[in-house]
């Protein structure tokens, strides 16, 4: 049973995230409403102005508005960094790490975020773990984790940057596959920082990458199983991803991919016994990974094809599927819950549910799809109750003739 941490220890906080951003009106609607709820903590999940902007037009128009006064860093995802690709003229400004680029004109917001880059080698170099963003290579944004409320931290954010380029010197820094270069340094970083959480007793890991690792579709598969036999293995919490531009939340999954690779074979059918319970929407810490794609920032929708051999093998292993609505993920985290709600700026879907320590804490009484609150008082009494009861009928029973 793990280890409850003091109610007391930290009061709590909100975070929001998404990715797949663009500079137009959909974009500009999501800032809209982030900016409303004002989480403490706002991530950006790469692919951000799709080149649509200069980075300090769309931190300007965007990503600063949605933030506003709260806390906020980014991740980076292929459209934010150097790609032969048709989508951004990164000539001129399209770096993730430069003067102009991203994580220098976006960076760090607020006073609450406090990163630890990995400097991880790959390539025959590391990234760099200065705090100057406007370094190339950098670890902000690309392989670094942060500890949030910077005091009593409640979570760690590791922040992954599997399947994205570098610059040009450095193609394959981030591939965390059995082909990839120096993979192994990578996933080793992985697993000591989670291992060092635990041991700092943070109660909850959550993992962020850009791309993602199957999908029900359009995209669908997408890279090896590597990644993910770790994420299973270290227990996280939470794998969150963007780039597919729809919205898809798992059930808790737990089967590791090997011999059978159970999550992107297209042949395969769904294995009940990968997924936890899938009646309920309240789980429990430990029941498994749920793995969340919000690629829902802004940009055009990426409609699922009903027919297509990825959705008709991976989509079972989903809880809730949309590709009509824009929105960001709002997580409310304590000691002992983690609650998402999907907020929707525009469209009518929504999605909540919960991760919950499976001890009864602060006379929380979970039910089997619902969870009530009773004031410890009244326990008290009704246990007092209980007990008079069973006297009262022992005596009627032993009673003499």
């Amino acid at each position: 049973m793990p280890t409850l941490h003091a109610a007391g220890s930290s009061p709590g906080f909100t975070f929001g995230v998404a990715g797949d951003f663009s500079g137009g009106t959909q974009a500009k609607a999501v800032a809209a409403l982030w900016a409303k709820h004002q989480p403490s903590l706002s991530i950006g999940l790469g692919d951000l102005s799709y080149a649509n902007s200069p980075p300090g037009v769309w931190c300007t128009s965007i990503w600063n508005g949605a933030v506003g006064a709260g806390d906020g860093f980014l991740v980076v995802g292929d459209h934010d960094t150097f790609q032969a690709d048709r989508l951004t003229n990164y000539v001129s400004y399209g770096y993730w790490e430069n003067t102009t680029g991203y994580a220098n004109s976006c960076g760090v917001k607020g006073t609450g975020i406090s990163w630890t880059g990995s400097g991880t080698v790959s390539n025959d170099h590391a990234c760099n773990t200065s705090s100057n963003l406007a370094i190339f290579d950098t670890c902000f944004g690309r392989e670094m984790y942060v500890d949030y409320p910077s005091s009593s931290p409640l979570v760690r954010f590791i922040v992954l940057c599997d399947g994205i380029l570098s610059h040009p010197n450095a193609t394959a820094w981030c591939n965390y596959g059995s082909s990839g270069t120096d993979a192994a340094n990578h996933l080793t970083w992985l697993d000591n920082t989670v291992a060092q959480a635990r041991q700092e007793s943070i109660p909850w890991i959550i993992v962020l990458n850009h791309d993602h690792y199957f999908a029900a579709g359009p995209y669908g598969i997408n890279y090896g199983s590597d990644l993910w036999n770790h994420l299973i293995a270290d227990k996280v919490d939470i794998f969150i991803t963007g780039e597919e531009h729809n919205y898809q939340r798992s059930y808790p999954l737990v089967c590791p991919t090997g011999s059978h690779d159970y999550y992107q074979n297209n042949n395969a059918t769904l294995v009940r016994s990968c997924m936890g319970d899938t009646g309920r929407i309240f789980y429990s810490h430990g029941e498994g990974l749920i793995y969340l794609i919000t690629g829902t920032g802004g940009q055009a929708h990426n409609p699922f094809n009903y027919t297509n051999n990825n959705w008709i093998t991976n989509n079972g292993y989903f809880a809730a599927l949309n590709d009509t609505t824009w929105g960001f993920n709002k997580f409310t985290v304590t000691p002992t819950t983690i609650t998402d709600t999907f907020e929707s700026a525009t469209g009518s879907f929504t999605d909540t549910w919960s991760i919950l320590y499976p001890e009864t804490v602060g006379g929380a009484v979970r039910g089997i799809d619902k969870l009530v609150l009773v004031a410890p008082f009244l326990v008290s009494s009704a246990l007092v109750i209980a007990l008079s009861m069973v006297v009262v009928l022992y005596r009627r029973q032993t009673k003499p003739a």
